[in-house]
C-alpha cells in the first residue's frame, strides 16, 4: 500500500486528520478529510465573529514545536 492510500485509510477510519512526518520524523504536513476541513472553516468563521482580544498570546516559533503541541 502506498503512502497516499495509507493516508486515505487513516482519514476514512480514524479521526479525519493525520500528521505526515518528514524523513527525520518531524511533522511536515497536516492532512484532513473534506468534512474536517469544512468544520475547521466553520470554526474560523465563528472565531472571526468574536470580539478581538487586546492581549498578545506568545506563540512558539516553528522550530520549537513538538508533536505534543499539535491538536490531535
Amino acid at each position: 500500500m502506498n503512502t497516499f492510500d495509507k493516508i486515505k485509510k487513516i482519514l476514512e477510519y480514524g479521526s479525519g486528520k493525520a500528521v505526515v512526518l518528514d524523513h527525520e520524523a518531524n511533522p511536515a504536513f497536516i492532512v484532513m478529510s473534506w468534512r474536517e476541513y469544512e468544520k475547521m472553516l466553520h470554526t474560523i468563521d465563528v472565531l472571526r465573529g468574536l470580539p478581538q482580544q487586546t492581549h498578545h498570546i506568545p506563540r512558539p516559533s516553528n522550530d520549537q514545536l513538538t508533536l505534543d503541541d499539535l491538536p490531535l
